[in-house]
């Protein structure tokens, strides 16, 4: 049981750091004005009605549903398998994936549109213009540890301890 608390609060973690985020940007940014923090971090307000990169944004109403739907079914799998003896590296995924999710779709559900905030510079002009947020960045990389340790690919065998492949 705790360690669905932990990977609950964990998730729940991500969500406020993304919207703390978000709630700054908001505040702070005017229009499209851009800050740089360092030299290749710009930090700037997009708002995004769509999924990633603007996709089905003429229908934000199916996006939020989507969102709202597929948000729940992580939720599930992630309190399913973080009481299981699992790969960390997979509840990790999972917890970033979660936490992720739930913080774009609430802003979707309460906003009408995502907050994007993170850009790169770059002497490419398609790099430059994505803008992305912690939420986006989180999911990104569940997904990859995810896919990579949950035993849907090569790496099966790292999936479980010793003494559960006995």
């Amino acid at each position: 049981m705790t360690g669905r608390i932990k990977s609950i609060g964990a998730a729940g973690l991500l969500l406020l750091a993304d919207q703390t985020a978000k709630f700054y940007t908001e505040k702070k940014i005017k229009g499209k004005e851009e800050k740089k923090l360092g030299s290749k971090v710009i930090i700037r307000k997009v708002y995004n009605e769509g999924a990633c990169m603007n996709l089905l944004d003429k229908y934000p109403g199916l996006v939020r549903v989507l969102s709202l739907f597929l948000s729940i079914i992580l939720s599930l799998r992630q309190i399913w398998i973080s009481g299981r003896e699992r790969n960390f590296l997979e509840k990790a995924g999972l917890v970033l994936l979660t936490g992720g999710a739930w913080s774009n779709t609430l802003d979707r559900c309460v906003r009408g549109h995502v907050v994007d905030y993170v850009a790169v510079e770059s002497k490419h002009t398609k790099i430059r213009k994505i803008t992305c947020n912690f939420a986006d960045l989180f999911i990104f990389a569940g997904s990859i540890l995810t896919v990579l340790f949950s035993g849907t690919c090569i790496l099966e065998p790292m999936r479980y301890n010793k003494t559960e492949r006995e």
